[in-house]
């Protein structure tokens, strides 16, 4: 499965256990009904912006939308740039 697909699978499963309509995410998220149902059915790729507005409504990190094992990969990268070019954490 490719991470896209996970991600849109993650987001829907939330949306549901969650209990809000379709309808309604996409009204918080300023994402077109019909597109957000594009995407959440793969019929339309999941695009950055969007995905930051679902997570943002949603209160989800975007961390946790990563499989375990890209997760680690993450945070070594995230890690190695405050190292790097520092900054707030």
């Amino acid at each position: 499965m490719e991470l896209s697909d996970y991600i849109v699978k993650l987001i829907e499963a939330v949306r549901e256990e969650r209990g809000i309509s379709v309808a309604e995410l996409a009204r918080r998220s300023g994402i077109d009904k019909k597109r957000l149902w594009r995407i959440l059915n793969n019929h339309r790729t999941l695009h950055a912006d969007e995905l930051v507005r679902l997570c943002a409504v949603m209160s989800l990190d975007m961390r946790h939308l990563l499989p375990s094992e890209l997760r680690a990969d993450f945070e070594n990268a995230r890690h190695r740039f405050f190292e790097d070019f520092g900054g707030g954490r």
